[in-house]
């Protein structure tokens, strides 16, 4: 039985750095949602470095999230 995929959506999200609270690094997570599917990495990388550069708070990392359905062939 082969499994296909369909990318159905894709996000970008923010982990930006919070601070320590308590003894424990904090985080705070900023999705992007819309972006196109067909985005390269380094463009969803640079528009996401840049949209971090407007935040008060640094970033630590950038994820790329694809959603996809799996189809049964």
């Amino acid at each position: 039985m082969a499994v296909t995929t369909v990318v159905v959506g894709t996000k970008a999200q923010l982990v930006l750095d919070g601070g320590i609270v308590n003894g424990k690094e904090k985080t705070y997570k900023k999705t992007l949602s819309n972006v196109k599917s067909s985005s390269t990495n380094d463009a969803v990388h640079a528009t996401s470095q840049a949209i971090g550069g407007l935040q008060e708070k640094s970033v630590l990392e950038i994820h790329r999230i694809d959603e996809v359905e799996l189809i049964e062939a």
